[in-house]
């Protein structure tokens, strides 16, 4: 299979592309995401079918380049799912890859970041998870270029030190949890290192271009500490006169020190 052709990494885009790929078992779900980029603004989809036998191939005639892969797949099965990402990666090389499955409970969504997925999406596929994610990747830069990748995995990393098999095994966690979208717990003792984890976290991110926000909730009272960062509603609070929809922590990446009481206590 030959590969798709991508612009230049640098030129601007007013459109996201997606490519949805699916095979027989999940096309209802497949159908799903495309009816829900249908009705987005500034996005715009592209089917593909995949077959153990066939491979990948364009459900319609033409199609455009893609910024974003979102693979729609069922059971875990590592062979297949290797199966799957080769065509994949060939087809869309340097491409950020979207997972999402049809059975989520039994799905091994960390042994599909291990093969190179970007981030998963959980479903029911819902809008307002869904846009955001795939915003976030078609902004980053492209991982192809290994060398800038590599430089900036050095760049993040280079001030955490350890030799020990278990620290080093974390260290190798940090670029793969960097890509995903989900929330990272980040714990050990006072001086081990987490600020330094989470801030290589962060660089290596889609949200590298967003403030690293260290906050240090023992010097906070408890109230304080929720309403700026995760917001309140109106009344919440003795002087809430008005909601505050977002706090800090929608800005970037947060880090939160010890002592994290407020929360302990909910």
């Amino acid at each position: 299979m030959t590969s798709v052709q991508h612009p230049n990494l640098t030129e601007a885009s007013s459109v996201i592309r997606v490519a949805i790929v699916c095979g027989p078992e999940t096309t209802v779900l497949a159908d799903s995401l495309e009816a829900l980029l249908a009705d987005a603004k500034g996005f715009t989809s592209s089917r593909f079918e995949y077959r153990d036998q066939s491979g990948l191939k364009p459900k319609a005639a033409s199609f455009g380049d893609a910024d974003v892969i979102v693979a729609a797949l069922d059971s875990f099965q590592a062979t297949k799912m290797e199966l799957c990402f080769a065509p994949l990666q060939r087809a869309f090389p340097h491409r950020p890859v979207l997972v999402t499955t049809t059975d989520p409970d039994t799905f091994d969504f960390f042994r599909v970041l291990e093969m190179g997925a970007s981030d998963f999406l959980l479903p029911p596929l819902r809008r307002s998870e869904v846009l955001p994610r795939l915003m976030r990747q078609a902004r980053v830069t492209r991982r192809g270029d290994a060398l800038v990748q590599k430089l900036k995995e050095n760049i993040g990393l280079k001030q955490i030190i350890g030799e020990s098999p278990e620290f080093l095994d974390r260290v190798r966690c940090v670029p793969r949890f960097a890509r995903c979208d989900a929330t990272v717990l980040i714990s050990g003792e006072s001086g081990t290192g987490k600020e330094l984890f989470a801030r290589a976290i962060h660089y290596l991110s889609p949200r590298a271009d967003r403030p690293f926000v260290p906050v240090n909730c023992g010097a906070l009272p408890e109230n304080l500490v929720e309403s700026e960062i995760f917001g309140h509603k109106r009344g919440a609070f003795t002087g809430a006169r008005i909601a505050k929809r977002h706090g800090i922590s929608s800005f970037g990446t947060t880090d939160l020190p010890r002592p994290l009481g407020a929360f302990q206590k909910k």
